[in-house]
């Protein structure tokens, strides 16, 4: 629960001191009036991920070599 809240709340502009202002549902959640659909990707086990969105959204997850990554940077 506290992934989705804290979604909604990044996406809000808002702080902490508001989460229990978010109200959840099964698939979104509501701020201010403002309707959040809530996507759930699976990034690792025991890892919990929530991403709040205002409009219609996809989301894919894919895994990288993150030194590879980094190398790049350089």
């Amino acid at each position: 629960l506290w992934t989705a809240k804290e979604a909604v709340l990044k996406a809000a502009g808002a702080g902490v001191a508001q989460a229990g202002e978010v109200m959840l549902e099964v698939d979104s959640a509501l701020l201010w009036g403002v309707r959040y659909s809530l996507l759930r990707p699976f990034v690792a086990t025991d890892c919990s991920c929530t991403v709040a969105a205002t409009r219609p959204a996809r989301l894919s997850v894919r895994e990288v070599d993150a030194a590879s990554i980094l190398d790049a940077l350089d």
